[in-house]
């Protein structure tokens, strides 16, 4: 058991290094050959099947991490730091510290976010301190080590200068490429509300379906030492881009939508159509 990586609490879909990756004595050495295997597939163009975190990403491409990536990460937590942002701290309806709770093995440990954070109250004048260290520490501090040694192997292979000239999207894609859209499999998996199979409507929408998936996406290779880019593509598919307060996909259905006729179909589930 490496313990290297854990998925993340907001879609269990991605992966973030494990802050408890230390009960392995190498695991500093695993991230650094790990980050050298992934800037090789990239190097030599080549499609993994992982996805890491928006935060990991910026991590790679030497950028700051901010509290809004906290919701593609853990979106629970996020929403928590939402509502204490929008909102007078008095009506969170307890005490809140410069502290945060990390659960290794089963045992949570409470950690200071700053010196003597566990006895300095968050007030509505320092909460938004709060916010901040409290996402540097869930998103960085706490995998510091991991985050560094991963790079260090990165960088060998594909010098920081290079990579950083993507986005944390584009980087997704560098590394894993698109999701393939099997659409007979979305078509034979499909419940229909007020259609049928054969509506005209459903017949129509199976066809632009296909099409669509058709596009190319957007993808770059590097040659001889320098990152290239191959024509622009529609980027039709994007792990990050799927609300993170919907759960992990489950049924597909379409809806008709008769109250507003300016609708034609109303979606639900988490990977509807």
């Amino acid at each position: 058991m490496y313990a290297l990586f854990r998925t993340s609490p907001g879609d269990r879909v991605t992966y973030i290094p494990n802050p408890s990756s230390h009960c392995n004595p190498n695991h500093l050495s695993y991230f650094k050959f790990v980050g050298r295997i992934i800037a090789k597939a990239i190097y030599d163009n080549k499609l993994l099947e992982c996805y890491f975190s928006r935060s990991f990403y910026k991590h790679i491409l030497g950028k700051a991490v901010t509290y809004s990536d906290m919701e593609s990460e853990d979106y629970a937590f996020y929403q928590g730091l939402v509502f204490l942002s929008e909102h007078h701290v008095s009506e969170l309806g307890y005490e809140l510290t410069f502290s945060t709770e990390i659960e290794e093995f089963g045992v949570t440990e409470t950690r200071d976010l700053k010196p003597d954070g566990a006895n300095t109250t968050v007030t509505e004048d320092n909460k938004l301190e709060y916010v901040r260290l409290v996402c540097q520490m869930k998103m960085t501090g706490a995998i510091r080590k991991q985050i560094d040694s991963f790079l260090d192997g990165f960088y060998d292979i594909i010098p920081k200068r290079l990579i950083s000239i993507f986005d944390e999207q584009e980087l997704e894609l560098l590394i894993s490429g698109l999701p393939t859209v099997d659409v007979d499999d979305l078509k034979s998996n499909t419940e229909y509300h007020k259609y049928q199979s054969n509506s005209l409507q459903i017949q129509w929408f199976w066809r632009a379906l296909r099409s669509f998936v058709k596009l190319f996406v957007p993808n770059s290779f590097i040659c001889d030492g320098n990152i290239q880019s191959t024509p622009a593509r529609l980027w039709f598919f994007g792990r990050h881009e799927r609300p993170s307060e919907v759960p992990d996909p489950q049924g597909r259905q379409i809806h008709r939508k008769t109250a507003d006729r300016s609708h034609l179909f109303q979606s639900t589930g988490p990977s509807s159509l």
